[in-house]
């Protein structure tokens, strides 16, 4: 282990609150260069149904005389020793890519793991850092101090004093060039639950960046998204609070509500709805609904036709519209078109629904990823003049995931405006807002996308000129939509059988 023993790992609090019987230890993790004073006021606020417990790394505050190092190995066995019971990790920015480097070791040595490991402010780990913090152990001093002042990390009074930042250094270059040297090793998903925490204004890890997490968690996922940020464990105190303690009692509700500026999702494996459960969503279905289910052959796309539209109404139900029973008004081309409240989109995939809920039109589509057999007439019969051209400059090898992710954000937008087959694909164009090589144009095909629609045939009304790839577990996710994401659940299925029968009845 580093340097100390296992309690010198957990800073206590200066007051040490009332906290209840069944208060739920929560370890913090801080950002580059922070120690447990990041979490100041925390133990206090969040009384008495959480218990936090600040993690001190070495070589800052009651730890200075340490090198400070960082080593989640040495973090995993300190938990192991101290820990017991129910127990989540919150880790922010550099904390949260140790907390899930410290669940890796927990899982592989037989450690206590946690409930839950809620992340903020920090893409999946399988992508590097961008923005402000990219590289940001190769710079100077200044240039650190300057970036890191620039994302709201650097308090005035720090600012101000020559010697306090001269103390600060040192962990803050260790940590960056933890950072920085950082290369994900390629494993199974962790076996806890993840819960990402994004700030809607945090350039180093936007919502629809949060979303890679979801490739990180086997038993579930989720996002939340808050006002400010990088630095929003900060500026929205009172909201981060709630969040935690409605995570340690695990009592985390979907939103009620679609606010505009707001896109809320649900990934679902069909296949793992049992036959109860099958039954409350088949109740809500129309009869013609019922008819269409009855005419499939296999039974198991009959099944997964009732769970989606069982699904769709559920969610629906949440904000306030109610289709229990009732047909989906749709267009002339069948897309489902709301007149009132909620709009709705789904896409389904090899037993995935990706399903999409925002304030005004959008469309969503999921691909399984797959090679694909032949890509020069595939990429002739899809993409615009302007996308073929892009397309040289992709590797033979990367072709086939690039024209499934092209793929992919062309029907999202042809959903988004209710037209579908009806157009010619060759004739919607999209861009990446920075130019990169290639159609979608991310380095790697983990890193999300946004791109704009360049070119629309004539009479073609594009109600969302955005849209959004991102890689999900099982292949690209697109939405076309004006805004951001704000709420995904990512679990088999959000609500239990119990609670939606009893709802109904």
């Amino acid at each position: 282990m580093t340097a100390g023993t296992a309690t010198t790992w957990f800073a206590r609090p200066v007051r040490t609150p009332a906290l209840a019987a069944d208060a739920v230890p929560v370890l913090c993790l801080p950002y580059a260069g922070g120690g447990a004073s990041a979490f100041r006021g925390w133990a206090e606020a969040f009384a008495p149904q959480v218990d936090i417990r600040p993690v001190q790394l070495p070589g800052r505050e009651s730890r200075w005389a340490e090198e400070p190092v960082i080593d989640p190995a040495a973090l995993a066995a300190a938990i192991s020793e101290t820990v017991t019971g129910d127990y989540l990790i919150y880790g922010h920015s550099m904390g949260a890519r140790l907390g899930y480097e410290t669940v890796r070791s927990l899982a592989a040595t037989g450690g206590p793991l946690p409930r839950r490991l809620v992340i903020g402010g920090s893409p999946p780990p399988d992508l590097r850092l961008d923005g402000d913090l990219k590289d940001l152990s190769r710079r100077s001093d200044e240039e650190m101090i300057t970036r890191l002042a620039r994302l709201g990390g650097m308090p005035q009074e720090v600012l101000d004093s020559a010697e306090l930042i001269e103390l600060l250094l040192p962990a803050i270059r260790a940590d960056f060039t933890w950072i920085d040297d950082y290369r994900w090793e390629p494993g199974p998903a962790l076996p806890v639950p993840v819960t990402a925490v994004c700030g809607r204004r945090d350039g180093v890890c936007l919502p629809w960046t949060g979303i890679g997490w979801a490739r990180h968690s086997a038993p579930g996922f989720r996002l939340r998204t808050m006002p400010g940020g990088h630095f929003f464990l900060h500026e929205q105190f009172g909201l981060l609070g709630g969040l935690l303690r409605a995570e340690a009692a695990d009592t985390v509700a979907p939103a009620s509500a679609v606010r505009p500026g707001e896109v809320h999702l649900v990934l679902a494996d069909l296949d793992t709805i049992d036959d109860r459960e099958l039954a409350g969503l088949a109740d809500q279905l129309a009869p013609e609904e019922h008819d269409r289910a009855a005419r499939f052959v296999d039974q198991r796309d009959s099944r997964r036709f009732t769970a989606r539209r069982g699904i769709a109404r559920e969610v629906l139900s949440r904000f306030g519209s109610r289709y229990s029973r009732a047909p989906f008004p749709t267009g002339v081309n069948g897309k489902p078109e709301l007149h009132d409240g909620p709009q709705v989109s789904w896409s389904h995939r090899d037993g995935r629904l990706l399903l999409a809920v925002a304030a005004t039109p959008l469309g969503v589509d999921h691909e399984t990823e797959h090679s694909l057999p032949d890509t020069t007439q595939l990429a002739a019969s899809i993409l615009h003049p302007d996308e073929l051209i892009r397309l040289a400059d992709v590797p033979e090898q990367w072709r086939s995931r690039e024209l499934l992710r092209a793929w992919t954000a062309k029907e999202a937008v042809l959903k988004c405006t209710g037209q579908g087959l009806t157009v010619e694909p060759t004739s919607l164009g999209l861009q990446q807002q920075d130019q990169h090589a290639g159609i979608i144009g991310a380095d790697d095909h983990r890193q999300p996308a946004v791109l704009q629609v360049t070119s629309v045939p004539a009479g073609l009304r594009v109600p969302a000129p955005e849209v959004v790839v991102v890689q999900l577990r099982t292949g690209p996710g697109a939405l076309a939509t004006e805004h951001m994401f704000h709420d995904w659940s990512a679990d088999e299925w959000a609500a239990s059988a119990d609670e939606r029968t009893g709802e109904r009845r």
